[in-house]
């Protein structure tokens, strides 16, 4: 179970790094001033991304189109950008010991799972400089291997639902120089996945804001090495549960408790559920071309859990009976951190498709053994392969819209004359 939080929030951290800095539909022109970045959405913490793991790089920054309707006069005859944005990914993931990369486990577990995600977004304002969406993401995953990461093999199971608002702002833009923030307040996230509906969340509740600075490579009037952005995000998510360890109402056994009383309770572990979580990232993104993006990032992501319940004896044999609680069982540890490295190539293919290959190792900073693990590679390192479909470009295709836009730029181009 744990491995499979892990494995699914890694998948959605590497997918929204990815959203975040995904290129534009629409290849800018060989020649002249780029025009500015949107403001990349502001990621939320705990959250899922593509690639298909749940260590949260944030929210869904790829399902907010750069376009939107504005209050700005439109053109006579142009139609106006959609206010909605779609899209459908399809992520394909596996650890790295499944494909024979990295080192020889002491015992096989191969992993291999997809998920279909969908990903609907609503641009409620658009302005020049700045805009205001609503957006949220939905995903269903099967895992297809024997992993003790589900109960049956082959078994699907939903993602946590997610709703939120992403607003962007481009601060200041000169050229290819561009600073841009984003903020996301709230960040919802509600227990639809198997393991949160059953170990008794209730809801998710955090925001998350952000900062990125573009700057030149090569410049807009390269072929190649365009730009270089660099993001700093920041997050907060509390968790709210019905206890502070993991309960199921349909689960019932006996019990002894510290008195040497028997009871029935609910409890399945021991363990205690995460109250505050925060993030911090830091991620780079290289435009090789118009089209294709390659994107690193680096996540430090403490959790600060709920308190252990204090008591200064417990029953040893027979009711009555005490043995003192140690110092340690008085006060256990109720932090942990995890680490997560990505690397992800990304190429828009059509106005109607990308993709994206890459890496990520998402894992407890500690390993089993009480040793700090490298964050570059642990057994939960994976990769992934995640297919987008562009729902509201195809929808543009269809409906003759992008045909329409196309022919009014046509239009407005000056004719140019030869010179004599």
């Amino acid at each position: 179970m744990k491995r499979r939080i892990l494995g699914a929030t890694f998948a959605l951290a590497s997918l929204i790094t990815a959203s975040a800095f995904a290129q534009p539909a629409e290849p800018a022109p060989a020649t002249g001033p780029a025009p500015a970045p949107a403001a990349p959405a502001a990621q939320q913490p705990g959250g899922q991304a593509t690639g298909g793991f749940e260590l949260g790089l944030g929210g869904s920054g790829d399902a907010i189109s750069d376009t939107g309707p504005g209050d700005e006069p439109n053109e006579p005859g142009k139609p106006k950008p959609l206010p909605w944005s779609l899209q459908l990914v399809w992520d394909q993931s596996a650890t790295t010991d499944t494909v024979g990369v990295g080192q020889d486990r002491q015992s096989e577990d191969p992993t291999y799972d997809m998920t279909f995600t969908l990903k609907p977004a609503y641009k409620l304002i658009s302005k020049e400089k700045w805009s205001l969406s609503i957006a949220g993401e939905i995903g269903a995953l099967r895992e297809f291997t024997n992993s003790d990461t589900t109960t049956n093999r082959g078994e699907w199971t939903l993602t946590d639902a997610k709703l939120f608002s992403a607003y962007n702002r481009v601060l200041a833009s000169d050229g290819d120089m561009a600073t841009t923030v984003g903020l996301s307040l709230p960040v919802l996230t509600f227990p639809t996945s198997k393991i949160s509906a059953n170990t008794g969340r209730i809801l998710g509740l955090g925001a998350s804001a952000s900062l990125g600075q573009t700057v030149p490579v090569l410049g807009s009037g390269a072929d190649a090495l365009q730009t270089f952005t660099l993001t700093g995000i920041a997050g907060y998510n509390h968790t709210f549960t019905q206890a502070t360890t993991p309960v199921n109402g349909d689960f019932e056994r006996s019990r002894i408790t510290p008195s040497g009383q028997t009871d029935v309770s609910d409890q399945l572990s021991t363990g205690y559920m995460p109250k505050h979580q925060a993030s911090l990232t830091l991620a780079g993104t290289l435009g090789i071309t118009k089209t294709i993006s390659w994107t690193n990032s680096f996540s430090w992501r403490p959790t600060w859990k709920y308190d252990a319940v204090e008591v200064d004896c417990v029953n040893v044999t027979t009711p009555g009976d005490c043995a003192e609680v140690t110092s340690a069982e008085k006060d256990p540890t109720n932090f942990s951190v995890v680490t997560i490295f990505a690397s992800e190539v990304g190429m828009q293919v059509v106005p109607e498709f990308s993709f994206a290959v890459g890496y990520a190792n998402g894992t407890l900073q500690l390993g089993e053994d009480g040793t700090r693990r490298n964050i570059l590679y642990s057994p939960d390192a994976r990769v992934y392969l995640s297919l987008v479909g562009h729902i509201d470009a195809i929808y543009d295709s269809l409906s003759g819209r992008r045909e329409s836009q196309k022919s009014q730029t046509a239009q407005k181009k000056p004719v140019q004359t030869a010179s004599r």
